[in-house]
């Protein structure tokens, strides 16, 4: 890692609790996400040392099988037709009208090295269901077969062909670009750098939506940020010490996670200036709690103009895991006001875990 000092690191860590104090939160997981993790920690083979990338993929499938959201009614993996764009392999849920309705560009999570594209599929056809939609699932490579520069420049090739022209891919010009954990991380590094290189197709991005964003590859905020308490209460997620061993293998060789290139959280304010509409959503208590709160504020600072959301009593694993869809605020609804501009500021669940909100600057971007 560069150097940095520690008066530095201070100010940037110093105004997280300005944006979110779990004080005023849940401090505890839902009763069904609590159950849920107790029942993995039963069945979980703690291994001696930490596993290879060949043993964490293996162990996600089995974690994951049978258990990811289900498919809305009248859909299945069949409902998705796979196309070609600009080179990359894209999983395409259309709507019946789709040049009228909002597309939904979405970048799957797994820590840039697992491939958790069937449970994203679920998770995305369940936001169709919920609001008329198109959904684009690009399917990029994974680490460590391949490395962040080529990762980040495939994705931009594809990023680039589509917006140049949506209508030729029957899809609608009204874009989201989306992302969940290291999912989150190209979204935004992929609009900065769009934004600083072709802004004309930077400007076709009506807004981003950041599901529990890894944006800091150091983990120097998980691991001195001021939500230790929080992070330590996801059993489900991966810790960070296993968090780190994937950020190792996507990342260059003597890169250690602070460059900008990789890790848009340190960027310049300067280069977040200008960016469209963000809406930030994290588990009020899971790992990467720090990450979301630390972008959140950096967005702050830098004038644009963000959404902080934070979900009462839920971890890292919201978004896929049947079992945890069933605390709190059902995340493909959330994601339905938050596209259409709705208000999101009292909904609760059925379980009355609701939501923390924060919005910043967004009366000066009306």
């Amino acid at each position: 890692m560069k150097a940095r000092s520690s008066e530095r690191t201070n100010q940037e860590l110093s105004s997280l609790l300005e944006i979110f104090n779990p004080s005023t939160s849940a401090p505890m997981l839902g009763k069904h996400t609590a159950n849920f993790a107790a029942s993995l920690a039963s069945d979980a083979v703690i291994p001696a040392n930490l596993p290879t990338i060949a043993e964490l993929r293996e162990s996600v499938a089995k974690s994951l099988n049978g258990k990811e959201l289900p498919y809305p009614k009248n859909m299945t993996p069949k409902s998705y037709s796979v196309e070609i764009i600009g080179g990359m392999r894209c999983y395409i849920l259309r709507s019946k009208n789709p040049q009228s309705v909002p597309t939904l560009v979405m970048f799957y999570g797994g820590g840039f090295c697992l491939n958790t594209m069937f449970a994203h599929k679920a998770f995305m056809a369940n936001v169709a269901a919920t609001m008329s939609c198109n959904i684009i699932l690009p399917d990029y490579p994974l680490a460590p077969e391949t490395k962040a520069p080529n990762v980040i420049a495939q994705a931009e090739v594809f990023l680039k062909e589509f917006l140049t022209d949506p209508i030729v891919f029957s899809t609608s010009e009204n874009i989201s670009l989306m992302g969940w954990s290291s999912g989150s991380n190209l979204a935004l590094t992929l609009s900065m750098n769009l934004q600083r290189e072709v802004p004309n197709l930077f400007r076709k991005i009506s807004q981003l939506i950041l599901l529990s964003p890894w944006v800091d590859l150091s983990m120097r905020v998980s691991r001195e940020g001021p939500y230790q308490s929080q992070q330590k209460t996801d059993t489900i997620a991966a810790g960070i010490d296993l968090l780190e061993v994937m950020a190792n293998c996507y990342l260059p060789d003597d890169c250690k996670g602070d460059e900008p290139e990789f890790c848009p959280v340190y960027r310049t304010t300067k280069e977040m200036h200008g960016l469209p509409s963000i809406t930030v959503v994290v588990g009020g208590s899971e790992v990467l709690l720090g990450d979301a709160v630390f972008l959140a504020d950096k967005l702050k600072q830098a004038g644009v103009p963000v959404q902080f959301i934070a979900l009462e009593g839920q971890t890292h694993n919201y978004m896929i895991f049947h079992q945890l869809s069933l605390d709190g605020v059902y995340v493909p609804a959330l994601i339905t006001h938050v596209v259409k501009g709705q208000s999101i500021d009292d909904m609760v669940g059925k379980d009355g875990l609701g939501l923390t909100v924060k919005k910043f600057n967004m009366n000066e971007h009306r």
